[in-house]
């Protein structure tokens, strides 16, 4: 594969996509293997989707956040996660465990893991973990009518990319 790996998923797509490249500029390529199906995932329904991927080289892993809908949950969207020890197939976490709200993005700013999602269809809410990343604490609200986010960290500034609606 190329140097560059970019996770993505149609919005009401069945599985996580992987495209590659040596240059950001592209060209592109499409992986045509399974990264993340929703048949896989015995938890989840109608979707997967929103892949947000941190590889932590010390433990030659890949962690992924994604979202679904929880079978039995109605129109609920969650975040869950899913490992890999190579990027190119995951497995979601059993027992499934929602870590939160949909569109979630985590970041590390200082030795403090911190997460921000869609908070239902009310805007964006701030999470804060105490514990590494394994349970998430919600903050008061943070951006009315966000939708999607991504989030940039520059030492120990944070830089929040948004749109609205």
């Amino acid at each position: 594969l190329g140097r560059y790996l970019m996770y993505y998923a149609s919005h009401w797509g069945t599985h996580i996509r992987l495209a590659h490249a040596n240059q950001l500029a592209g060209p592109w390529k499409l992986y045509h293997g399974q990264v993340l199906t929703l048949r896989s995932i015995p938890h989840c329904a109608g979707h997967v989707a929103s892949p947000d991927v941190h590889v932590n080289v010390a433990a030659r892993s890949v962690l992924m956040y994604f979202h679904c809908h929880p079978v039995g949950q109605g129109g609920a969207q969650w975040t869950y996660t899913a490992r890999s020890a190579d990027g190119l197939s995951f497995v979601a976490d059993q027992p499934a465990r929602p870590i939160r709200d949909f569109y979630f993005r985590q970041f590390e700013v200082n030795g403090t893991v911190y997460g921000i999602a869609k908070d239902s269809n009310n805007g964006g809410v701030l999470y804060k973990s105490a514990d590494g990343g394994a349970n998430f604490v919600k903050l008061p609200g943070l951006l009315p009518r966000m939708r999607h986010a991504a989030v940039l960290v520059l030492g120990s500034r944070v830089v929040l990319f948004h749109t609205s609606i």
